[in-house]
């Protein structure tokens, strides 16, 4: 199964907190907190929204000036996302 979004953000949450909550708890993954919520997600469907939230802010290309180490990984993500949000372009074929 392909991962969402607001999987994605929270694994990678939990990997920059070593797998640790705000208040030092273990975080519990991803599959445990959609079995916990049943036929009511509140916590994947926060994390959803924030990470199409997140998506939205840097596809509007909001003028953005990093400072330090933060400033590669946002030309990173910068170059990512400007990239899905134009029509891919492929090189013609050698046909030689």
């Amino acid at each position: 199964m392909e991962k969402t979004l607001g999987q994605i953000g929270y694994e990678a949450y939990a990997q920059s907190t070593g797998g640790k909550t705000f208040d030092g708890r273990e975080m519990p993954t991803w599959q445990e907190i959609k079995d916990r919520e049943g036929e009511t997600p509140k916590v994947t469907k926060a994390w959803e929204a924030a990470a199409h939230a997140i998506i939205e802010g840097a596809l509007q290309k909001q003028p953005f000036r990093p400072q330090g180490l933060g400033h590669h990984l946002f030309a990173s993500s910068h170059h990512l996302l400007a990239a899905a949000s134009e029509p891919e372009v492929m090189p013609p074929k050698d046909h030689g």
